[in-house]
């Protein structure tokens, strides 16, 4: 039987340990799915289905050949440099 804890873990500890270097990353692709759902539905509401099926599809084409692999590249490098944990089985 395992003993009880005094208090409960707090699964968040970890992050905010490590915050100050979470300023290094650069922000804005965690933001392009909430941009490409909005366009969907705004163009659904609008009338406008033509787009749902045109231009978004070819705006998703744009992003994942030459937006990403460069967004990648730059989080690559800003966080090539931060600390890393070295976690070893007991």
């Amino acid at each position: 039987m395992r003993p009880a804890l005094e208090h409960a873990p707090d699964p968040g500890r970890a992050v905010r340990a490590h915050s100050p270097h979470s300023a290094a990353l650069p922000a804005g692709a965690d933001r392009a799915g909430a941009i490409v759902a909005a366009l969907a539905i705004f163009f659904t509401l609008t009338g406008n289905t033509i787009n749902v099926f045109i231009l978004l599809p070819m705006s998703i084409l744009l992003w994942f050949s030459f937006i990403r692999p460069a967004h990648r590249r730059r989080y690559r490098d800003a966080i090539a440099n931060l600390p890393r944990w070295q976690l070893r089985p007991e």
